[in-house]
């Protein structure tokens, strides 16, 4: 979606949907490198409410932090550029990100849904050792 209106991208969403094609919208700020406060990460709330299909990120940010965000928000794709070495002179190298910074960004993204967890209340399997530290209830 890098650099198209609202327009062009639902006229685009429609078509897909009236030939039935199972597609994904990647929101995308098209600067290299992006600094990651003009990331617009707001933009993938909006597309996954308005959208009828998944919502992804094309990130062009040096680091792993904004692709986070994204999944937080909402992502169901990542997209990062990647070098296997930072002493590659390739074109896109200032929006690169290495092997070991692959590596994190997946065990990053791995690890959110455990994070997150299930949503639960009172008394948790790992708080059953600090009963005895429970709070009077204020109300039933």
């Amino acid at each position: 979606t890098g650099m198209a209106s609202l327009r062009s991208i639902i006229k685009i969403n429609k078509i897909f949907n009236k030939k039935k094609l199972n597609h994904s919208l990647l929101h995308c700020v098209s600067s290299y490198p992006l600094d990651e406060k003009k990331s617009y990460l707001n933009n993938l709330i909006f597309m996954k409410k308005k959208f009828n299909c998944d919502i992804g990120l094309s990130d062009h940010t040096p680091d792993i932090k904004t692709s986070i965000y994204g999944y937080l928000l909402g992502s169901k794709i990542i997209e990062k550029h990647f070098m296997l070495s930072k002493k590659d002179n390739c074109v896109d190298k200032s929006v690169s990100i290495t092997p070991a910074q692959m590596k994190d960004l997946k065990n990053q993204l791995l690890n959110i849904d455990e994070i997150l967890g299930k949503v639960s209340f009172g008394i948790r399997p790992n708080e059953r050792n600090s009963i005895s530290f429970k709070r009077k209830k204020i109300y039933d």
